[in-house]
């Protein structure tokens, strides 16, 4: 799988308007997958490729580092994924996450920092 940076809203579209990913990205305020265009300025967006594309990792400024989102359509890829676009960056980086996935964070070397609706976890 190759991995590099995007600055292409539609290579973003085709991954997080999938109607696999975008239900759990999006909520009842949010535009159709059709309306909805990805946020282009202060966001560093990876992808990852195959033949086509099948992962989009989005990173955006949060406190003194990086929020992180992993979004991907092929799930043996995932592991992979995840782990090349956390070693892409310098700053620190933190998820913000459903309860579900506290396990899959801490397999990625997390550490809880606080806890409400969601948790945020910073990368060790």
């Amino acid at each position: 799988m190759l991995i590099e940076r995007t600055v292409s809203a539609e290579d973003v579209k085709s991954v997080l308007c999938h109607p696999d990913i975008y239900p759990l990205i999006s909520d009842e305020h949010c535009p159709s997958p059709e309306e909805w265009e990805p946020p282009m300025r202060d966001v560093l967006y990876l992808k990852g490729q195959t033949d086509r594309t099948i992962a989009i990792g989005a990173f955006h400024p949060f406190w003194n580092g990086l929020k992180f989102h992993p979004n991907v359509l092929d799930r043996k890829y995932a592991n992979e994924f995840i782990r090349r676009c956390l070693n892409f960056v310098d700053k620190p980086v933190y998820i913000e996450i459903p309860e579900r996935l506290e396990k899959l964070a801490l397999h990625f070397g997390f550490e809880e920092i606080c806890r409400d609706s969601k948790i945020v976890m910073r990368l060790l």
